[in-house]
């Protein structure tokens, strides 16, 4: 688990192609959450999961702790992708209000 130090530095760089990934894997994984799937169920994602760009990212998203993959090629959403993705919407907005505040005289 992450700590409150830890999340707030979620400093994670990823190209659009890869982040579209994230994106859609988190979207299957709240969908799933939503059905009632308990949340070791709904992290596992397995190879044949049709996402667009995935096979592309998917080496990307290991490197950044995102996923956590298997030989079989299955993998886990990992607790760092979505306390990052909850936290995505989040920062955008701070940086265009800092982003904004820098035109106000």
């Amino acid at each position: 688990m992450l700590g409150r130090r830890e999340v707030r530095n979620l400093n994670v760089e990823l190209t659009k192609e890869s982040r579209k990934a994230l994106k859609s894997i988190y979207k299957i994984y709240c969908d799933r959450r939503k059905e009632g799937q308990s949340k070791s169920v709904a992290v596992r994602f397995e190879d044949n999961v049709d996402i667009e760009g995935l096979s592309e990212a998917k080496s990307k998203l290991k490197r950044a702790g995102l996923i956590t993959c298997f030989i079989t090629g299955n993998f886990d959403l990992t607790d760092k992708a979505i306390i990052y993705m909850e936290n995505f919407t989040k920062d955008t907005i701070h940086k265009w209000i800092e982003f904004g505040s820098n035109f106000i005289p």
